[in-house]
């Protein structure tokens, strides 16, 4: 098992950025599921391989959202299902594909993240969550590097 020394360094940028507070933006798993799409997508997805197909789930008696490998499952619980936390958990997908063992919160999934982020959310959505993740000590690989 390979450590994964900045998870929490990460959710703490996050929580500082995105206000885990706010209500989801979505309702139900068909709206998570068309967001899915989006990023599967995406020019950067595409570019880096990254899966055709990711099911999604509710993530039902889950306290978090979470990426599962074993079956290239998203899960989503109710307050969880935000574009956001959807593009956190794809880009735990897309480190899986890319970067087979590294650390779930590594430097080559923040990286994957704030490129999805800058394509998906904008580009100063992007700049100011890797400022937050500068402010928390979290570094990362292949994003304006």
């Amino acid at each position: 098992m390979i450590r994964d020394g900045q998870r929490s360094k990460v959710y703490e940028a996050e929580d500082a950025y995105f206000k885990k507070s706010l209500p989801p933006e979505y309702a139900t798993m068909d709206e998570v599921g068309e967001y899915v799409q989006v990023v599967i997508n995406s020019q950067y997805w595409k570019k880096c391989g990254g899966w055709k197909r990711v099911k999604t789930g509710t993530g039902q008696g889950r306290r978090s959202a979470c990426y599962k490998p074993y079956s290239k499952q998203v899960c989503f619980p109710l307050w969880s299902r935000s574009r956001w936390i959807v593009i956190h958990e794809m880009s735990h997908c897309l480190t899986d594909k890319t970067s087979k063992g590294a650390p779930w919160h590594g430097t080559h999934f923040v990286g994957h993240y704030l490129n999805l982020v800058e394509e998906l959310l904008g580009v100063d959505v992007a700049e100011s969550l890797a400022e937050s993740f500068v402010s928390q000590g979290v570094r990362w690989y292949g994003w304006r590097t």
